[in-house]
């Protein structure tokens, strides 16, 4: 999958004004390829033979929030760190 972005970016983005292009190739290669990974967890786990403790799930899905939103801020922080070295030089 990050092949086939790569060669996406190469081929569309062309010109600074494209950061549209390049912001939809990028986010769309991501979600793709963690759907694929998803899928094929779902086929090595049976997810049946476990009980469900909601207080738990949601305990853990907090701190799961914690941990994407920094995750957000860094990759935002990277690609605006590119996009500024491309207006700059």
């Amino acid at each position: 999958m990050k092949t086939l972005s790569i060669i996406l970016i190469l081929v569309n983005v062309r010109h600074t004004n494209d950061l549209e292009k390049y912001i939809i190739i990028v986010s769309l290669s991501t979600l793709i390829s963690n759907l694929i990974i998803l899928k094929s967890i779902f086929k090595l786990v049976n997810l049946k033979k476990y009980q469900y403790n909601w207080n738990r799930i949601k305990q853990h899905f907090l701190a799961n929030n914690k941990l994407f939103i920094l995750q957000v801020a860094i990759q935002l922080y990277s690609y605006i760190d590119k996009i500024m070295f491309g207006i700059f030089w």
